[in-house]
């Protein structure tokens, strides 16, 4: 008996360690359950809990477990139950505003400073406004390619650099610019080294260099005009040029450049040629990757490392331009359009514009692009392991309900203007080193941030070695060491209090563990141990318990896969659901109510469906479907009807309202927009306006009556052509066809006949004539003998006949005589 309690233990124990791996391999996620300490509890999720109240344990529940099993289980007083709370504060929180007259600076970014208490897998949301100040400092620094190709664009830059500097002084009060100029590395393949080009690559050109600082930023703009009218192209032998290179020393080096720490950067690069990037520089032997720091000369004049460092990649200037805020202009020719296009796709804030072949259009094109820089506000945060960061704009100021999820970026924001990001961060896992983060929030190319200090809940309060009790009492006089209410057993001694002597246990009765003597020990779902059942745990989705394991929280109704119809509609206990308020049925399937049935008409499922169990269900034949059978694709509702007028005339100025009529009746707000993207609560609407264009906008209405119509500027047409060439293209057709089949038909003509001919001779050859007489042939001449005439005479005569002449002659002779006659035609 003893050996087979023996064996029914080991076994026991054995089979509830290897299920209870098995499962927490399974789901991959960590469960309340499963815990076995505090400090694991905690990390497990902000739902569960810990309960240090000593008697719990007899009840045979966990003592980490989520938080309403707890309450439920008389484990909810602050005394007993350990659950700490992630902890949100601001530390510093100035409101934002532009730079005043009395010397304050401009704050951009509220608020400054925040710190955070997170708990594993638990979510604190901060509020971050973020303002386009007023006069905000601009940086411009002016980066050109001085290759030979530039020389026309160089001439009207000189011309142009005045109106440049000037119009974006007219942007904001305090402006600085620069200027700098860059070519390639003077290094073969790239560069020409032959004495004589080295000094002078082409007719009245420069010596080649890599990248030449010419001008630091500066408020003086005659300096920029006279530096610019100074400058001469150089040259170099490949198309590539070595922009990169100047870009990184441009960003790397504020002391030398002369970048401001409270303004906006801008850099402009110009050129006409594609650029190398990292792994070129093997090309000319140089294979030292760029370490993205400054090798300016000391007087920052010239870049000394251009022949000793290779170019960088484009994640390497994404990473610094971010780091020194720093935002790019690509003014490129249309030919290298599509490649600086999806370079400034790679590096955050940057934008691309179409150079002209001169450059003639250079001061349009900048103030464009800065334009579009600065009405764009983005956030972005530096990656941190173990924490997650979301982010939802609300960018319209006049109605914060109005929100785009999982979105990082606010378009059309106009200097002075103030946009919301509710910035969602999350702790996915306890540091490894258990040390204090801190995370850096910021819009791209401001030099304000939001600063996050971060700590993780990872440990409790009663784990502390002043807390414990080594040798205790509560431990079955002193097997174990007691912390947060259970004791943490030593060799040989189990259960919550260390009462079980693992020795001993092999000889316990498993009888107290079976409802009947009929009935399997603990249900078949537990191990008996010291005759208590030790039930299995499969996590926070499936728990067992009871003094013979014989409830659990999996075995009831489900609906739809889920049990009890999912968390929301209500939970399993003990085989028997319990339903959340609003819910009934034996699944908890159905609401108690047809509230949810009812459409914004008020109308119980807009009169196109039938209400069950709170849920609508669309008549099959309707062309409606939905949560209230009210979405009709194919249908257009009353509210795009109504507001389709007032888009006509104040967007397209079409339609047949006339101005004071669109004045009047059109209040709505419109914003336009280059694409149309899905809104929560707001309605699609498509229209054909008067040029059979397609129009597309949507409209949306919140609680307070505020309509908001967000409209794609621009129309969807279709493709016009002249029905004068459809009817020539036509007529050509068929004339091309008729040639073509008369082609085809003489071609077919001609075969044949030589076919024909080629026969004819063939049997000619092969022919054999004969040379006897025709059988049917008569000689054309005829005798006759009379037998009756004696005499000796002859008389003739002729016959005549159409055709042909018949000759008779006779014979007067007594004797027989005879006759002829001949025919002559």
């Amino acid at each position: 008996m003893m050996s087979g309690v023996r064996g029914y233990l080991v076994l026991s124990v054995t089979l509830l360690c290897c299920i209870q791996s098995l499962q927490s391999q399974s789901t991959g996620l960590d469960s309340c359950t499963s815990a076995s300490t505090c400090g694991e509890c905690l990390s497990m999720g902000p739902q569960c809990a810990w309960c240090m109240k000593e008697s719990y344990a007899k009840m045979n529940y966990p003592r980490c477990d989520v938080i309403d099993n707890m309450l439920a289980r008389d484990c909810g007083d602050e005394e007993y139950l350990y659950n700490q709370a992630s902890v949100y504060t601001i530390i510093d929180d100035v409101d934002v505003r532009d730079a005043g007259d009395s010397g304050n600076d401009a704050v951009q970014v509220q608020p400054q400073r925040v710190s955070m208490t997170l708990r594993i897998h638990d979510t604190k949301r901060i509020r971050m406004k973020i303002r386009q100040a007023v006069d905000y400092p601009v940086d411009l620094y002016y980066l050109m390619d001085m290759s030979a190709s530039m020389n026309d664009d160089l001439q009207n830059l000189k011309v142009l650099g005045t109106r440049l500097a000037n119009r974006m002084s007219e942007l904001t009060r305090n402006f600085h610019v620069g200027f700098g100029s860059f070519v390639d590395k003077v290094v073969m393949p790239y560069t020409n080294m032959a004495p004589a080009k080295l000094n002078e690559p082409c007719p009245d050109c420069e010596p080649p260099f890599g990248f030449h600082n010419l001008m630091s930023l500066s408020q003086d703009l005659s300096m920029f005009t006279a530096t610019i009218e100074g400058q001469k192209i150089s040259g170099n032998l490949d198309a590539p040029e070595g922009g990169l290179d100047a870009i990184m020393q441009a960003t790397v080096c504020p002391e030398h450049i002369g970048w401001r720490d409270r303004s906006r950067h801008i850099l402009v690069f110009t050129t006409d040629a594609a650029f190398h990037h990292a792994g070129d520089g093997k090309l000319g032997g140089i294979v030292t990757p760029n370490d993205e720091t400054c090798h300016m000369t000391d007087d920052g004049f010239e870049y000394a490392a251009s022949k000793y460092l290779d170019y960088p990649s484009v994640a390497q200037l994404n990473k610094v331009m971010q780091e020194n805020n720093i935002q790019a202009i690509f003014a490129i020719t249309e030919q290298h359009k599509e490649v600086y296009e999806k370079l400034s796709g790679l590096i955050v804030g940057s934008t691309a514009g179409v150079l002209a072949n001169d450059s003639g259009n250079v001061v349009e094109l900048v103030e464009e692009n800065f334009n579009k820089i600065t009405s764009q506000i983005r956030v972005t945060h530096q990656e941190i392991e173990d924490i997650t960061v979301q982010y939802t704009a609300i960018c319209n100021p006049n109605d914060q309900t109005i929100v785009q999820y999982d979105s990082d970026v606010c378009g059309s924001v106009g200097i002075g203007q103030t946009v919301t990001f509710d910035v969602d961060v999350t702790a996915t896992a306890c540091p490894a080193n258990g040390e204090s983060k801190v995370l850096s929030i910021k819009p791209v190319g401001m030099d304000e941030a939001l600063l996050v200090e971060l700590d993780f809940i990872c440990d409790c309060d009663c784990e502390d070695p002043d807390r414990i009790e080594i040798n205790s009492p509560n431990c079955n006089n002193g097997n174990g060491t007691y912390m947060c209410g259970t004791c943490d057993c030593y060799d040989g001694y189990s259960s919550d209090d260390c009462s079980c002597d693992q020795d001993q246990a092999e000889s316990e009765d498993v009888s107290s563990c079976m409802i009947s003597n009929t009935s399997e020990i603990c249900q078949g779902r537990g191990a008996c141990i010291c005759g208590i059942c030790n039930c299995l745990s499969f996590g926070d989705e499936q728990l067992v318990w009871g003094p013979f394991c014989e409830c659990d929280n999996f075995n009831c109704y489900r609906y739809k896969g889920e049990i009890c119809s999912g968390p929301d509609h209500g939970h399993c206990d003990c085989g028997q659901c319990v339903c959340e308020e609003g819910w009934i049925g034996n699944a908890c399937e159905c609401r108690d109510s047809n509230d949810t049935c009812i459409a914004s008409n008020g109308i119980l499922c807009n009169g196109e469906g039938s209400c069950s169990c709170g849920i609508c269900t669309c008549f099959s034949d309707s062309k409606y479907h939905g949560q209230t059978c009210e979405d009709c694709p194919t249908c257009v509702s009353r509210n795009c009807k109504e507001s389709w007028p007032c888009v006509q005339c104040r967007v397209f100025k079409s339609g047949d309202y006339s101005k004071e009529e669109c004045d009047l009746h059109c209040t709505q707000e419109i914003i336009e927009v280059k694409d149309i993207e899905d809104m929560p609560g707001a309605e699609r609407c498509v229209f054909h306006d008067d040029d059979k264009c397609t129009a597309v906008y949507t409209y949306f209405e919140n609680s307070t009556e505020y309509i908001l119509l967000t409209v794609q500027e621009d129309k969807v047409c279709p493709a016009i052509f002249p029905i004068i060439w459809l009817v020539l293209g036509i007529l050509l057709g068929i004339l091309l066809v008729g040639i073509v089949l008369l082609v085809i038909w003489k071609i077919v003509v001609v075969i044949q006949d030589r076919k024909e001919v080629a026969q004819f001779e063939k049997d000619k050859q092969n022919a054999k004539w004969h040379t006897g007489e025709n059988p049917i042939y008569k000689q054309a001449t005829t005798s006759f003998k009379n037998p009756m005439y004696g005499g000796s005479s002859s008389h003739s005569y002729e016959m005549h006949q159409p055709g042909y002449t018949t000759s008779y002659s006779f014979d007067s002779t007594p004797q027989p005589t005879h006759y002829s006659h001949s025919h002559q035609h």
